[in-house]
């Protein structure tokens, strides 16, 4: 598999057509739990759809790989925040998807990530979830006061050694 062909169906907003290049057996690894990854289609099908609704103004900076794997990355926006996302396509012998690996930064951007996917399964009835969105506004908040401190300390060792 090209990553373009990943990249134009994110791009176009297309959950189908980016299952349609998953493997049965695929596994989406989250940014925000270590293990286990959502497994198998029935399951990355439904979270393709909240992963496109939260990412804005995508656009991919770099791609590369190879026939096993592939890896692009992009700027995007959640809610207000700017977010570096990278993906990882793990690929099976017969080029499907096998895994796919989201990984985010800064860790403010991530919090709002987690605030955004928070939002739209409280928005969608699901009570048992909510509190995904009830962590994430503390998280958002120690994250935030976390950046604006270490950009401080990033800041003055910069210059202390120019």
């Amino acid at each position: 598999m090209k990553p373009d062909l990943y990249r134009e169906a994110f791009a176009a907003r297309q959950p189908d057509r980016l299952l349609s290049l998953c493997a049965d057996d695929v596994i989406l690894h989250s940014p925000f739990v270590s293990e286990p990854g959502f497994e198998g289609r029935d399951v990355v099908a439904l979270m393709l759809p909240i992963v496109l609704q939260v990412f804005n103004d995508t656009q991919c900076t770099h791609e590369f790989g190879d026939e096993r794997s592939q890896v692009l990355v992009a700027d995007s926006r959640v809610l207000d925040e700017r977010i570096k996302v990278a993906t990882l396509l793990k690929l099976n012998a017969d080029g499907k998807i096998s895994d796919i690996w989201l990984m985010a930064r800064p860790l403010k951007a991530v919090a709002s990530l987690l605030e955004a996917v928070g939002q739209v399964l409280d928005g969608g009835g699901r009570n048992d979830v909510s509190v995904v969105y009830d962590l994430a506004k503390p998280l958002a908040a120690l994250a935030a006061a976390s950046d604006r401190v270490n950009a401080r300390l990033v800041d003055d060792l910069n210059r202390a050694t120019h």
